[in-house]
């Protein structure tokens, strides 16, 4: 098992989810959980934290979609995610009730204590940290993705995925899988502009640009 101490304030954070796409969708073994390790030394400040906590005691698996969500609303899209308006439209998007998520949310401080408490306990003092939990080796406040990729290969055991299909298959699949691609995330997983721009150009695939960013959808 993978652990990963962040915190929804973490610059670091909205990088790391092609990583984690892309290992999601070649290993079939690729498990992980995020831990909130927070970024301010009062963990009162730390609602988003709290609202991750929150979702996770409702549905652990969509806690981590929740968590791509937030970033997407907050840094696409361009909306507070501190406020509990933006933080409802995003919970009725996955079906999940808001009532259960503000009594999960008024009473999260000790969850939200474990979570720091766990980063303490393996000395991770600045984010983003990711432990292995079979072996206990710790890798923290690594800004190069690369070295963090290299991380999981050496320490986790990974089992590939037998797919079959071609390249350009794989990212018309990527595309459908998630509601939200970006193009360039679709360069880090895939390793390969080309055959993106020719998807584009044979009408099986288009750009829709939100403010800077370009989204890629299919057509």
């Amino acid at each position: 098992m993978l652990k990963i101490f962040t915190d929804l304030l973490d610059p670091f954070l909205w990088g790391l989810f092609p990583i984690i796409r892309k290992f999601e969708r070649k290993y079939k073994n690729f498990d992980y959980e995020f831990v909130m390790g927070g970024l301010i030394g009062n963990y009162e400040e730390f609602p988003l934290d709290k609202y991750f906590i929150s979702v996770e005691e409702m549905d652990k698996d969509l806690a981590k979609d929740y968590m791509r969500k937030s970033l997407e609303e907050a840094i696409i899209f361009e909306k507070n995610i501190f406020k509990l308006e933006v933080q409802k439209e995003i919970l009725d998007g996955f079906g999940l009730d808001y009532d259960e998520f503000l009594f999960n949310y008024e009473n999260s401080h000790d969850l939200f204590l474990q979570d720091r408490m766990e980063a303490f306990d393996y000395r991770v003092k600045k984010l983003p940290g990711f432990l292995i939990t079979k072996n206990h080796r710790v890798l923290q406040n690594i800004m190069d993705f690369s070295r963090v990729e290299e991380f999981f290969l050496e320490n986790l055991d990974l089992e590939e995925r037998e797919e079959g299909i071609s390249e350009e298959e794989k990212i018309l699949d990527y595309i459908r899988s998630y509601d939200l691609v970006l193009k360039d995330e679709i360069k880090i997983v895939f390793e390969d502009e080309n055959i993106l721009e020719d998807l584009i150009k044979d009408g099986k695939v288009k750009l829709e640009k939100i403010n800077s960013f370009e989204i890629v959808k299919i057509i």
